[in-house]
C-alpha cells in the first residue's frame, strides 16, 4: 500500500473519530449530568479531547511530515482505550454509560484501534527525512 492510500485511510478513520466525539459529548448521545462526573471522569475527558487535538496536528502534518504525523495520533488509541475502560468499569461518573455511549466508545476505540495500525504503517513506507547538508 503506498503512502497516499495511507494517508486517505488514515484521514478517513480520523474523520470518523471526530463524529464518535462529538456523539460523546451533551450535543450528542451523552445524557449524564455533569455534577455526576468524578474527578477521574474529568481526567479521561481531557485523554479524550487531548486526542482530538492530536489527530487534529496529525491530519496537518499529514503530508508534509508523515512520520512525525504517525507517531502524533498514534497515541490517541492509548488514551481513548485507558478513558472507554474506566467508563466501561463504572469509575467515570456516579451512574453507568447509557448502551448508545457503550456502543459509540467501543466503535471509538476501535477507529482508534485501526488509526494505531495505520500509523504505524505510515510510519513504516514513508521516507526518512534528512537534514540539508551545508
Amino acid at each position: 500500500m503506498d503512502p497516499s492510500t495511507n494517508k486517505k485511510a488514515l484521514a478517513l478513520l480520523l474523520g470518523l473519530g471526530f463524529v464518535c466525539v462529538f456523539l460523546l459529548t451533551p450535543a450528542g448521545f451523552e445524557t449524564r449530568p455533569i455534577p455526576s462526573i468524578h474527578p477521574l471522569g474529568f481526567v479521561v475527558l481531557a485523554g479524550i479531547f487531548t486526542t482530538v487535538g492530536l489527530n487534529l496536528l496529525g491530519l496537518v502534518l499529514m503530508n508534509r511530515r508523515p512520520r512525525i504525523a504517525a507517531v502524533v495520533v498514534s497515541v490517541g488509541f492509548f488514551l481513548v482505550f485507558t478513558g472507554i475502560t474506566i467508563d466501561q468499569v463504572g469509575l467515570f461518573s456516579t451512574f453507568g454509560p447509557p448502551t448508545r455511549i457503550s456502543v459509540v466508545e467501543w466503535a471509538f476505540v476501535l477507529i482508534e484501534l485501526g488509526v494505531l495500525l495505520l500509523a504505524a504503517r505510515l510510519y513504516r513506507v514513508s521516507p526518512r527525512r534528512t537534514a540539508p547538508t551545508a
